[in-house]
């Protein structure tokens, strides 16, 4: 899976804002099948733990490469938005399942774009996407300052 992954990823027209930063600018153009590989997260000595938003759309990324990046989902503690849709390779069924159940194990991802013909890899995909973004909700608001009374304690009392 990785060489079809490295192979899929040197025909990218890859958007990566110039904000993120990763180790190696030539990345972005996959001049290295083994720093594409960790662009994405599949090689774990290279995997890239800043990246938050990755958009592969509108290449040539085939099964394969999809595999290759749900192994890499599994992983993955940063990436926020991954963007897949409009692949000039058709993806298999059991690709977009495999990048569904990825991302079940995955609490980081809150946008997907993936166009998909199995109506399981959808629905899965819909309910990973739902947990993430409840999670998200939930620890923002856990995070929120809390109001504490400061007038009517001793801290209060001696200005």
């Amino acid at each position: 899976y990785h060489e079809q992954l490295a192979h899929d990823l040197r025909k990218l027209r890859t958007h990566i804002p110039p904000s993120i930063a990763i180790s190696a600018a030539s990345a972005a153009t996959c001049a290295s099948a083994r720093r594409c590989a960790g662009v994405a997260g599949v090689n774990s000595d290279t995997t890239n733990t800043t990246l938050t938003s990755l958009n592969l759309e509108s290449n040539q990324i085939a099964s394969a490469g999809v595999v290759a990046l749900a192994a890499a989902l599994r992983r993955n503690a940063s990436l926020r938005e991954l963007k897949l849709a409009s692949q000039g390779q058709s993806i298999s069924q059991a690709a977009e399942e495999a990048l569904a159940e990825a991302l079940a194990s995955n609490s980081t991802i809150t946008k997907l774009t993936l166009d998909t013909r199995s109506t399981r890899a959808r629905d899965l995909i819909a309910k990973g996407l739902l947990a993430n973004q409840e999670r998200l909700r939930r620890e923002r608001s856990s995070s929120a300052y809390t109001y504490v009374a400061v007038a009517d304690s001793p801290l209060g009392r001696r200005g």
